[in-house]
């Protein structure tokens, strides 16, 4: 999808369960940097409008990017709020290690102190996980040990 079309489409009554959008569902990035990094810059502009949608609907909501390190197709823009299916929210990250310096490959669409880069390992795969260090509004507002740490390191 362009991301131009891309959208949340909110309403009062939407809820998110740790819905997302794959921004290159094809593994097109996975052919060269230069590809790769096109579709990065595609997953940032999903990312900022889903945070400026967001933070004009006025509820509690998560918003953060997840790309996998040697798979393009599986980076993914994620949105999670308080759901009616499970007592979920917030998303607890666990197992993340926040505050890693940003892959080279990343740092052109997510630069630091822009951005907050986390590392983690699933199934043998290496996953970096990346939130806006000012969220806007109630966006990401139950990210308590991540703002922490960002003020703690001196980047506000």
């Amino acid at each position: 999808m362009p991301s131009d079309a891309f959208s949340l489409e909110l309403k009062p009554d939407s809820w998110f369960e740790l819905m997302h959008w794959h921004p290159d569902m094809d593994g097109a990035g996975n052919a060269s940097a230069e590809a790769r990094s096109a579709c990065l810059t595609i997953a940032r502009q999903y990312l900022d409008k889903a945070l400026a949608e967001l933070s004009t609907w006025g509820k509690p909501s998560q918003c953060w990017f997840l790309a996998e390190e040697n798979d393009s197709g599986e980076d993914a823009i994620y949105v999670h709020t308080p759901n009616p299916n499970r007592q979920n929210f917030p998303y607890p990250f666990e197992g993340v290690k926040w505050h890693v310096p940003a892959a080279s490959w990343l740092a052109s669409q997510f630069p630091e102190p822009d951005f907050v880069h986390g590392q983690s390992q699933f199934n043998g795969a290496v996953l970096h996980w990346v939130v806006p260090s000012r969220p806007p509004g109630m966006v990401n507002s139950e990210l308590v040990d991540i703002w922490a740490l960002v003020r703690d390191i001196g980047f506000e």
